[in-house]
């Protein structure tokens, strides 16, 4: 019996053994053909890689044996950015990558955070997790980003200008920067840390010696049109490429393109979607325009980057056997779990609270590496650290920064809105290099700002003068319903809208601690009664391109030859004009002067009159300076007449033509010649320089080339010439 029986099991282990070896042979070959193929797909010749088992079989380190050759990961960094509170799934997308590529060594972590103990905030969370932090980790906190921003930026800026989210990707080009400089890394792997490394990054870090940039594009095939999200009308508003993976090679046209994205993202990393904007992501389809295409690879496989986005085509692909997920039969290298969880609780059931389109019911398959997932994140008790408070949500007094006033700091240092007179004033009065700040240092803090007067407004108060802040300027800017309450709010409605924000609209929006110096400011600025210096402030568009603009700068160079002291003071930007600073530098916000004088047509009476508070205005004696034609006039531009006391006009005719509307038959009308200024010498040419005949009669019109030309009716003037003239010319 026992000879048989020792028989039977010899059979039986060596049939076994066979089918190991035949299992073992067809994996094997299988993974040959498949490792040859992706050569040829990522373009890498045979001799530049080998297997990552060849590097698994090397012996364990010999001081006595000579160096080996330098593995191909030596060199690359791993990269993730994130907020404090987003520590535990830092952890495992480490533990991950360490698991499935044992000879990377170099892990980024890059803290989007402050560790700053600010008013209200526990540091020792922050300081807990620095020292949590394996000693294997490379830790940057936003700070020390600093040397990688622009000349006239830092970080603060950025983060005062960005919501948490915002702020954590608009530094990636920063990160890049840092990584490739501070730690000499020829190759960078940036993740973003709910990514799940299942598999070797070796054909990524090889194909960078080849390539420059390594991105992964959202789709590779169609999306149905049905109603559900996403669909590629989505997908192109958010991106061609998903930012959540991104590798560089560090060379001259990488470090170009970091300093152009860097600046983009400056002003313009918001998830604004109808604005062109989706946090750093859309930016990267530049890169197919900006790049040679023999520096860029687009990787295409189906193993990499698998997500919500492309799971209703790639999703029925995937198994878990054993510890291994697979791609029908080949490795999957990384997935990424992008909206699974929220700051609070995981959901896999609806796959990303991204999307409707699919539900975990659709895929049985994936549930279990969905659920393998989800067991790694609670054995490191990943949600442990989702309370820890975001360092750069409060001024360092402790107060909220709210939405608007993050959204109106980024409009002030908006480069489209150089031009702008407050935008302007921004630049040069405030702190804006350290926008947390509250008290005022060696300039205003953004918060002293924000409780002075508006300063869209045409003009600054002067002593005794004061109107609605600006904080709550903003406020009524975004509130319709304010709007229809308060429908003048710089004329009328100011003290009723203040008196609203002091009462409820500072506790509707957290701004109650804004109140007290808010209204401490408002009594200060009350304090004497304005007083004036004899002389014009003369408004116009002094910097303009145009021939109203030219108006105003003759006006206020002929009132200063007349030895009138004058003011310049810049109205508004009309939209579609052009304007140049250097035609009018000497400009000021303050109309210190007694006598106002407007160089505008009557079209813009309602601009000056809603830019100038009332209780201002009146404190002058305004003239309105009309330069017009009888076109113009009309009963919807004479409304507001009665707002100024005295008006010119550049002729006779158009004199007579005001003196003649009743509107105007009380109000001083004068005609006003406007001012030339040239050189007489330069112009002294006579007849026999322009080829006239003596007994000739000369006729002039003039056009300006840049103005209307119906408006101007030059034709007419033609036409009328020749039937004066008819018979003599």
């Amino acid at each position: 019996m026992r000879p048989l029986l020792a028989a039977f099991l010899c059979a039986v282990i060596c049939g076994v053994l066979s089918l190991q070896v035949f299992y073992f042979y067809g994996v094997a070959r299988h993974n040959l053909e498949w490792t040859t193929e992706r050569k040829v797909f990522l373009g890498i010749e045979e001799d530049q890689i080998a297997s990552a088992d060849d590097y698994h079989r090397q012996p364990l380190a010999d001081p006595t044996r000579q160096p080996v050759a330098a593995h191909p990961w030596q060199g690359a960094c791993v990269v993730t950015i994130s907020s404090f509170n987003n520590y535990g799934f830092v952890k495992v997308f480490f533990e991950s990558v360490s698991f499935s590529n044992p000879f990377i060594d170099c892990f980024v972590w890059v803290v989007a955070d402050s560790k700053e103990p600010w008013v209200g905030r526990d540091a020792s969370l922050p300081r807990q997790i620095l020292a949590d932090c394996p000693d294997s980790w490379h830790v940057v906190v936003a700070d020390q980003l600093n040397d990688y921003t622009e000349s006239d930026s830092n970080v603060l800026e950025l983060a005062f200008r960005y919501d948490m989210q915002c702020f954590n990707t608009a530094i990636k080009p920063l990160a890049f920067k840092y990584v490739f400089d501070a730690l000499d890394a020829p190759k960078v792997l940036y993740f973003d840390n709910d990514v799940w490394i299942t598999h070797s990054l070796s054909e990524i870090i090889h194909a960078l010696d080849k390539y420059k940039f390594v991105v992964t594009p959202h789709l590779t095939q169609p999306v149905p049109v049905d109603g559900f999200r996403h669909d590629e009308r989505q997908i192109m508003l958010a991106g061609q490429f998903n930012f959540g993976f991104v590798g560089m090679a560090r060379s001259e046209t990488v470090l170009s393109m970091l300093a152009w994205w860097a600046n983009r993202l400056r002003y313009y990393g918001y998830a604004l979607p109808n604005q062109g904007m989706h946090f750093d992501q859309n930016w990267g389809a530049m890169i197919l325009s900006y790049v040679p295409e023999s520096e860029y690879l687009i990787l295409r496989d189906p193993r990499y980057n698998i997500a919500y986005w492309n799971l209703h085509y790639r999703g029925q692909h995937l198994r878990l056997v054993g510890d291994t997920i697979l791609y029908d039969h080949e490795p999957v290298v990384f997935l990424h779990f992008s909206g699974m969880s929220n700051l609070h609780q995981y959901d896999i059931e609806g796959v990303s609270h991204y999307q409707n389109r699919l539900k975990m019911s659709d895929f049985p398959n994936v549930r279990p590496i969905f659920e393998k997932y989800l067991d790694m994140l609670r054995t490191k008790d990943a949600m442990k650290w989702r309370h820890v408070p975001y360092g750069f949500q409060s001024f360092r007094n402790g107060q909220h920064v709210h939405h608007l006033v993050r959204t109106y700091f980024a409009k002030m240092l908006d480069p489209v809105n150089v031009g702008r007179p407050d935008a302007r004033a921004f630049r040069k009065e405030v702190r804006y290099a350290d926008p947390f700040e509250t008290a005022d240092l060696d300039k205003l803090s953004v918060v002293s700002w924000l409780v002075q007067s508006a300063h869209h407004c045409i003009v600054d108060p002067v002593v005794g003068e004061t109107w609605l802040p600006e904080v709550v300027w903003q406020i009524y800017l975004s509130r319709a319903d304010l709007q229809t309450v308060f429908p003048e709010p710089l004329r009328h409605d100011g003290e009723k809208l203040i008196e609203w924000f002091a009462n409820s609209g500072s506790r509707e929006t957290g701004m109650e601690w804004l109140v007290q110096p808010m209204l401490d400011h408002i009594q200060q600025s009350q304090l004497g009664r304005p007083e004036f210096l004899f002389g014009v402030n003369v408004f116009g568009w002094l910097d303009g391109i145009f021939a109203v603009a030219d108006a105003g700068r003759a006006t206020h160079l002929a009132l200063r030859e007349s030895k009138v002291e004058t003011a310049g003071i810049l109205l508004p930007d009309l939209p579609g004009r052009r304007h140049g600073e250097q035609l009018m530098s000497a400009v000021t916000r303050r109309p210190h002067l007694y006598f106002n004088v407007f160089v505008a047509s009557p079209a813009h009476n309602d601009l000056i009159l809603q830019n100038y508070p009332a209780n201002a205005f009146k404190n002058h004696y305004n003239i309105m300076f009309w330069m017009s034609d009888i076109a113009i006039f009309s009963p919807s531009v004479l409304v507001d007449a009665d707002a100024y006391d005295e008006i010119w006009t550049p002729s006779e005719f158009m004199t007579t033509l005001v003196r003649s509307l009743p509107e105007y038959a009380r109000k001083p009308v004068v005609t006003m010649p406007i001012g030339l200024s040239f050189d007489i010498d330069q112009y002294k040419q006579d007849r026999e320089y322009f080829d006239f005949p003596e007994s000739a009669t000369i006729y002039l019109t003039t056009l300006d080339l840049s103005s209307c030309a119906p408006k101007r009716n030059t034709l007419t003037v033609v036409r009328s010439f020749r039937q004066a003239f008819q018979k003599s010319t």
